[in-house]
């Protein structure tokens, strides 16, 4: 009987300090241990990271699965498949509103157009336009020698160059970068939880 409560005794020592070694591995935000690195899934409307795979809506064309970010885009693509699965989804066809940071398609038949200093801008909507007609030095994005980085401020993420960032929210003067839709979308509805940070 002893001997049973010793072993059991061990085990559980043994037990205790593997837990406490891997929870110390990877508390804290940032797991050190070995593992395979999940994919990143984009969604082929927005071109926007699909968080949870496992729950997003999902079409399926020509034997291939397409995951959206959310059900307003799975309907786009369900309209117009070709529009997305073809070479006019590329990045080059895209661009970025510089009001609401959205990416928008040049194809698109909505797209709204503005010319400011010989550059053609587009914008997500007529709205947007509107507030960069008004004050296009806002908006415009001074040329730089080197990308700017900057920090996502909802996940602490770094964005090597903020051409390439998610999108961008303008709050109290200040432009804020994102790494993820999900991110800009948390961060415009309560931008101040954020900056306090």
């Amino acid at each position: 009987m002893k001997t049973r409560i010793l072993t059991l005794a061990v085990a559980s020592l043994v037990l205790s300090v593997f837990a406490s070694a891997v929870w110390s591995q990877c508390s804290g935000g940032t797991c050190k241990l070995p593992h395979k690195p999940v994919a990143k899934v984009k969604c082929p409307v927005d071109r926007a990271d699909v968080t949870n795979t496992a729950t997003a809506p999902k079409s399926v064309r020509n034997g291939a699965t397409f995951t959206f970010c959310s059900a307003a885009c799975k309907a786009k693509f369900d309209k117009d498949p070709a529009k997305y699965t073809t070479k006019s989804a590329s990045k080059s066809d895209q661009c970025v509103c510089p009001v609401t940071g959205k990416r928008i398609s040049k194809s698109s038949k909505t797209l709204v157009k503005s010319v400011y200093n010989g550059k053609t801008y587009c914008f997500a909507n007529a709205a947007a336009k509107a507030k960069f007609d008004k004050d296009p030095q806002k908006y415009v994005a001074k040329p730089a020698n080197k990308p700017v980085s900057a920090v996502c401020p909802v996940m602490k993420e770094k964005i090597a160059d903020v051409s390439k960032a998610y999108g961008k929210s303008v709050y109290k003067g200040k432009t804020y970068y994102f790494c993820c839709r999900s991110c800009k979308t948390a961060f415009d509805k309560d931008p101040e939880k954020y900056i306090k940070k």
